[in-house]
């Protein structure tokens, strides 16, 4: 109908295709009284991409953290996705790579244990430690932390960011 629809659904429509796919998410939005096509948020998808990939390129940014901390803690795993589409069915799975970053934990008021300046970390990419080290370096000066640690499952690639990072595993 080329109406528009405001930045908050084409958000949310973006978030809809994670899960399902474009014209499940576009029934969605008409369940709710929203006209939305499949294409369009193919679209937004898309353009979402665009900015992500933008956004995580190199900038002037990198390596101007000045934050130093004693302890800096990189929980990593990985979580295998199925995507919607494909035309290989050797290409149907990804696996989607997570971080928690935080410097350390305290207790709470309930006496729980508390995360200090939690961090969430998540890319797609075997350049994983890569970008993380580069996000990271955009808030910490990781030659003044002094100690990194990095914790995971096992798995040969959460172990390979010891190296890169030089952290302990």
């Amino acid at each position: 109908t080329g109406a528009r629809v405001s930045l908050l659904v084409n958000e949310i429509a973006v978030m809809l295709a994670a899960e399902q796919s474009y014209r499940k998410a576009a029934e969605t939005f008409q369940q709710f009284g929203i006209q939305i096509s499949h294409e369009t948020i193919h679209r937004d998808v898309q353009l979402a991409g665009e900015h992500l990939k933008k956004w995580d390129a190199e900038t002037a940014l990198d390596h101007t953290g000045k934050r130093e901390v004693s302890l800096l803690i990189i929980e990593a795993d990985g979580t295998m996705i199925r995507q919607q589409r494909c035309k290989k069915k050797t290409d149907r799975r990804f696996e989607l790579r997570t971080a928690v970053i935080y410097e350390g934990w305290e207790e709470d008021s309930r006496g729980r244990a508390k995360l200090i300046n939690p961090i969430y970390f998540v890319y797609q990419g075997a350049d994983f430690w890569v970008a993380l080290e580069r996000h990271l370096s955009r808030i910490y000066d990781l030659d003044g932390c002094q100690r990194i640690i990095i914790s995971g499952d096992g798995a040969e690639w959460i172990k390979a960011g010891a190296d890169i990072l030089g952290a302990e595993y």
